[in-house]
């Protein structure tokens, strides 16, 4: 492919498909993306499909009228995840 092609890369051909799309976030909620990505080391990119990926976990469990806890150590839930209705 030249330089001057209009052609784009064509993704490997080999492992998933990437996608690239644009998120309006409100200012805070900014933030706090950015204090995650600091103190996990991680990237927001990795951060939010990390998110994505616990949500569509919840989102399933929801579903299927199960309970999403957080719980201690020794199994005593702490927080309940609750999700709005489908």
């Amino acid at each position: 492919m030249s330089a001057e092609s209009d052609e784009k890369p064509r993704a490997p051909a080999t492992g998933p498909q990437v996608r690239r799309f644009n998120l309006n976030i409100p200012e805070r909620m900014f933030q706090d993306l950015e204090a995650l990505s600091r103190q996990s080391g991680s990237s927001m990119s990795e951060i939010v499909k990390t998110a994505l990926g616990l949500y569509a976990v919840a989102s399933d469990e929801t579903a299927k009228d199960h309970q999403v806890l957080i719980a201690d150590r020794d199994g005593k839930p702490l927080k309940q995840l609750i999700l709005p209705k489908r």
